[in-house]
């Protein structure tokens, strides 16, 4: 079981939103290398996801972190579960897949054809609790515990 990580601001953070305030005013186009997916997303206009020294994703922040697509690219920025399974039925733009435990569930790919091994993420802002009768999209699951961790956003002022 993975857990939604709670980003919590570190000195780095700082020194990254003083580097985004400057960055409006650099004249000239700068490289900034980074193993940290928080400088990343913050101070890129165009953000290059590199694994062994091959490019995996090129794209904005928002694309790359909405669209990742490599399960690399997936694990760098974090946050998301890996889905292994099958493709057994596609159709309107959309296919079915069955993981490796047996649950179904439908996701907006219209590439893949029947039988194609797929990796699908789910977000864990994108993912909620639902009743034991949605069958639809829904895996099977049990809660043994409930941890309050708060929650943290970002005061930034108005410009």
């Amino acid at each position: 079981m993975s857990r939604c990580p709670l980003w919590i601001p570190t000195c780095a953070a700082v020194c990254v939103k003083s580097c985004g305030a400057y960055k409006a005013n650099w004249e000239s186009p700068s490289i900034h290398v980074t193993h940290s997916q928080e400088e990343a997303m913050a101070l890129a206009d165009l953000m290059v996801v590199m694994e062994g020294g091959k490019i995996r994703q090129m794209g904005t922040p928002q694309e790359v972190y909405k669209h990742p697509r490599t399960p690399f690219v997936v694990r760098f920025i974090g946050g998301s579960n890996l889905l292994s399974g099958e493709v057994v039925a596609s159709h309107d733009r959309h296919s079915t897949v069955q993981s490796q435990g047996g649950a179904r569930f439908t996701i907006p790919i219209d590439a893949a054809q029947v039988g194609d091994k797929v990796v699908c993420s789910s977000r864990c802002d994108k993912t909620g609790l639902a009743s034991s009768t949605v069958d639809t999209n829904a895996l099977p699951d049990t809660g043994v515990a409930v941890e309050y961790c708060g929650a943290w956003v970002p005061n930034t002022p108005a410009q």
